[in-house]
């Protein structure tokens, strides 16, 4: 979570600039890829660094949300956008569950009215962690498809709102079908293996104070891994247990 043991992804976030920076942006712009790739902590840093000083960053995890219904659904991301909001000291309205869980898309569409006015400026980036949950909640029929549409709505209809999702395996589905509700409202990037030289910073950096890796340690690191971020975590973790322990 934190910027020091964050390494690489350079390229990604060059990548979300250049597509949310712009003052009309239409896409959902979607991170898929293997898990444990990082996707999540990327947002993470992006809650650190916003693409730009107008954007106020939302994370919403749906890992953590209630997505029984549409409106349990709305509640939860209105209370996330609220907190954030509210930190800036901009006064907006409360969402109140009874409108909720009464009437969903309205509620959430006058909350939102009240969110724009209070943001003069600024623009909220929404960033929605694991929408394969959401996706299996669509395909089980627990959502109507139309929670995707509601989604480009908001942005067709507010140059002051725009979204990133993670996904792996469904997302991924999704995007290859010309059929399905995000074919058409998604702008994807895979988020794949780190660089060499990312993964050799992730190895040697967070704990250069410390310990001194022999170059074919390194080396055997970055062949035995191929540079996947979370083995080349687990490995160097083992390690500085190892270490620890032999003092």
């Amino acid at each position: 979570k934190t910027t020091q043991m964050f390494y690489g992804r350079q390229d990604a976030f060059e990548w979300i600039h250049e597509n949310i920076s712009g003052t009309y942006q239409q896409n959902i712009l979607v991170l898929h890829g293997e898990r444990r790739m990082g996707k999540t902590s990327l947002l993470y840093q992006l809650l650190n660094n916003p693409p730009t000083p107008q954007h106020i960053c939302i994370f919403f995890s749906l890992e953590l949300a209630t997505t029984d219904s549409l409106g349990d659904l709305l509640l939860d991301l209105a209370t996330a956008i609220d907190e954030e909001v509210e930190k800036l000291g901009l006064p907006i309205p409360d969402p109140l569950e009874s409108e909720f869980l009464g009437s969903p898309r309205r509620a959430f569409q006058h909350f939102f009215s009240a969110v724009e006015e209070a943001l003069e400026e600024r623009r909220l980036l929404i960033m929605i962690d694991e929408i394969d949950i959401l996706i299996a909640k669509v395909q089980e029929g627990v959502l109507s498809p139309d929670v995707f549409h509601f989604m480009r709505g908001l942005m067709q209809h507010s140059n002051k709102i725009a979204f990133i999702v993670t996904g792996a395996y469904k997302v991924r589905e999704m995007l290859k079908d010309n059929q399905s509700i995000l074919f058409n409202i998604a702008k994807p990037y895979k988020i794949s293996y780190l660089g060499e030289e990312e993964a050799r910073e992730l190895i040697i950096k967070p704990v250069a104070e410390f310990l001194t890796y022999d170059e074919l340690v390194v080396e055997k690191i970055l062949r035995v891994t191929a540079c996947h971020p979370y083995f080349v975590q687990y490995i160097c973790d083992s390690l500085l247990k190892l270490a620890q322990r032999m003092r």
